[in-house]
Formats: structure tokens, sequence, C-alpha cells
């Protein structure tokens, strides 16, 4: 009994000592502390985890040591008894001008970088890039150029079904041109401002105000592109001759009033004048042969100022907007705007078909050029980097604590990375080869 007794004591013994050691609490492992202040939860919070791609940077030290730098630098200068006194007042200047567009520009503001990448399904990932700012540090120029809040991205209404391009948003450039004034005025520089002074003046001698120009911009404007399949377009090249679906362009400008559409009427009057469903048009004569069709058009009515490259594609703007038919109602668009916001300050778009057609043009021209063996090699890596079917939707929204991109498309993350660290690595090499060499030789 006493040689069982004893070997059962030591395994009851060591039996509860595992079990100690194994159910009881563990202490938590310490958590590493920043030294300072970051803007991780405020960045990271409007991230994805758990993606191909996920990345923070806190851009407030280096927004800091920036400034540092710059103030630093300017106290060199200050010291720099080499230097003429009139030398030194011109670098003192350049040097508060510099220091002080960086504040007022709005980069201190910017406290952090975030990033994410999650492939939703294969070949199409949903992507964020965050741009942080630190609450209440000022009114920077680059948050006040694109405005702030979200609105109904309206613009989408226009986009025609074969819309391969457009990009859409706010956009003040009165703000921006009283900036720039206010700014010269600020850091001295009088011949520059008496410049601009002097340039208004002889502008509204000529009927142009720019104050009337630019007060008229409601901030909201963009551009698209299109394809049409049904007209195709040739381009001769050497003995052959290269087809593409025809394009055409418009710029869409939204306006408080008809002040734009009046001064070109003005100026412009080799361009015939018409007017149907309240639209004011100016069609504008080109002489000569196009490889595609050019009839430049100017329309406005309400709120809308129209460019367009022909008016086949401004009518086509009128009848989507009309009947609903356009970009947003096909299969592509709904694909890669699932779960992004429907509201913004912009938006941006880029079509499958334009991949496609770009795709189909590199082909044919490496087929001409090089040898089989080497044309297979070269579509190989088109197909592998750039795929036919490539295609990007993004919607951007500014706020008060940053900027927000959302964007679904099918670039993989990891072959940008890729096409970027080569491009570096070639435009490295290439800057050897040529600054380097001839000191090497």
């Amino acid at each position: 009994m006493k040689k069982i007794g004893i070997p059962l004591l030591i395994g009851l013994v060591l039996g509860a000592g595992v079990m100690y050691l194994v159910l009881s609490p563990k202490a938590p492992v310490a958590a590493v502390k920043p030294a300072g202040r970051t803007s991780f939860a405020q960045v990271t919070g409007k991230l994805d985890p758990g993606g191909d791609l996920y990345a923070y940077f806190n851009a407030e030290r280096m927004m800091a040591k920036a400034e540092s730098f710059l103030a630093k630098l300017g106290k060199l200068v200050q010291a720099d008894d080499s230097m003429t006194a009139e030398s030194r007042a011109k670098v003192e200047k350049s040097f508060a001008i510099v220091s002080r567009f960086f504040v007022d520009l709005g980069f201190p503001e910017i406290n952090g970088l975030g990033v994410s990448s999650v492939e939703t399904e294969p070949g199409l990932y949903h992507s964020k890039f965050v741009l942080g700012r630190r609450p209440g540090k000022g009114e920077g120029l680059i948050w006040r150029l694109s405005g702030t809040g979200s609105q109904e991205l309206a613009e989408l209404k226009l986009l025609p079904s074969n819309t391969v391009l457009a990009n859409f948003g706010e956009f003040q450039a009165g703000f921006l041109w009283s900036w720039v004034k206010a700014e010269l005025e600020k850091t001295g520089m009088k011949d520059e401002l008496a410049g601009i002074a002097k340039g208004e003046a002889d502008l509204l001698k000529e009927g142009i105000s720019v104050d009337k120009i630019l007060g008229s911009l409601t901030g909201r404007m963009g551009y698209l592109a299109t394809l049409d399949d049904q007209k195709k377009v040739t381009f001769p090249i050497d003995d052959e001759a290269l087809e593409i679906p025809e394009p055409a362009m418009a710029l869409v400008v939204g306006v408080k009033d008809g002040s734009i559409f009046e001064l070109l009427s003005q100026k412009m009057t080799f361009a015939q004048a018409s007017e149907a469903d309240g639209w004011k048009k100016l069609q504008i004569p080109v002489p000569g042969m196009m490889p595609f069709t050019v009839e430049p058009l100017i329309a406005w009515k309400n709120d809308l100022l129209v460019v367009a490259s022909n008016t086949a594609l401004f009518q086509s703007l009128l009848d989507t907007r009309a009947s609903g038919n356009g970009l947003t109602a096909g299969p592509e668009f709904k694909k890669y705007s699932a779960r992004l916001p429907e509201r913004g300050t912009g938006f941006q778009y880029v079509g499958s078909r334009l991949f496609r057609t770009v795709h189909d043009l590199l082909k044919k021209a490496a087929s001409r050029k090089a040898a089989p063996a080497e044309s297979a090699a070269v579509m190989g890596l088109l197909d592998e980097f750039f795929s036919k079917e490539m295609a990007a939707y993004a919607v951007r929204q500014f706020g008060d604590d940053g900027m927000v991109i959302q964007a679904n498309h099918s670039f993989n993350p990891a072959l940008l990375f890729i096409i970027m660290s080569a491009a570096s690595q070639a435009a490295s090499q290439a800057a050897v080869n040529n600054e380097f060499r001839p000191i090497i030789e």
C-alpha cells in the first residue's frame, strides 16, 4: 500500500500543478505604448482590417519636423556672415514665403495616412485611403478647395452607358484666386501682386471681370469621355491602320448664372448661336477633316454649363438624365459601386472598355513590330499586369477630420507595388546611366 500510495501522491501533486498552469488566469502581456500622441485610432477606425493590404503612417510628427526644419534653416541663413545684407534679406524672404505657404496650404493639419485593401471576391478589391486631419487645427487650402460634407453625386445621372472615364468633384476656383492674392500680400510680394492687379484691370477693359466669372461658379465641375462602338476611327500607322471606337469628351461645370456663357457669346462671334428646350448653345465651326467627329458645342441652362466635343454626346447627356438608362444602370457600374457611399464630394470612374481598347492597341502594335516569340512575351506581360477587364470606381469624402477615398477596383495591390518598384528601379538606373556614367568613365 505504501509503495502504491507514494507514486499516486506524487502523480496527484504533479497533475494539480499542470492543471493550475493550464487553467489559472494568465497575466496580460503588457502592450507597447507610443511615446507620444498618434492618430492611429482616428485613421485606422476608417480602414478595413484582414485583407491584402493594411498600413498606417503617423504624419503628425513628420509635419512638425518639417516646420522645425524650415525654422532652423532660416536661422542658419541669418547667422551666415558671408552673405551680404541684400542677399540675406532675399533668402530670409524666400524662407518666410515657403514657411507660410507650408502652413497656409494646410500640411501641418495632416496627422496621419492610412490605406487598406480587401479582396471581396476573386479579382475584385475594396480599398480605402484615409488622410487624417487634426481637429480644430485651421483652414488650410487643401481642405477648402474641395469642400466638406457629403452631397448627392448628381453628375452620375448624366453619364451615358458608353462612358469609359469620368471625374467629378468640387473645386473652389474663386477661393483659390483670393487665397493666392492674400498670400502674396502677406509675404510682401508687391510686384507680383501689382502684376495681378494690372492683369485684372486689362481684362476688365476687354469686358472680362475675373471676380464676376469666378463668382458665377458653384464649385462643381468635372469631365467625362466615351467610346462609341457603333462608330470606328482608323489611325494609319506605317503601312497598317489601327481601328478604335470613336472617342468623345465633355466638360461639365456648375454655374449660378449665365455670366460665362454670355461672355463667350460676346467674344466668339464666329460661333453659331441657337436655343432649344431652354438650352442656349454655341456651335463652333471646325475647318478641315478630322479623324473623328469634332463639332465643339457650348451649352448653358440653369445651373449647368457643358462643353462637348460633338452634338451627339451633348444630346446623349440629356437623354441619359431624362431616362436613367445610363452608366449607372449597367452591370459593371453596379458591380463596382457596391458598398460604396452614394453621397460624397466627388467620384472617379474608369471603365473596363477603356483598358480593353488600350490593351488591343498595344497588342496590335506589338504584333506589327516584334517577332512572334517577342510578341508573345510582350503580350504575356500585358495580360499579367494589365487585364482587359480592369475597372475602378471611387467616391471621395472630405470632412472636418480629413479625407476618405473608398474604391472598388480590379487592380491587384501587390501588382501595383511591383509596378511602382520596377518603375522606381528603372528611373534610378536611368539616372545612374545618364548622370554618373560620364563621371565614372
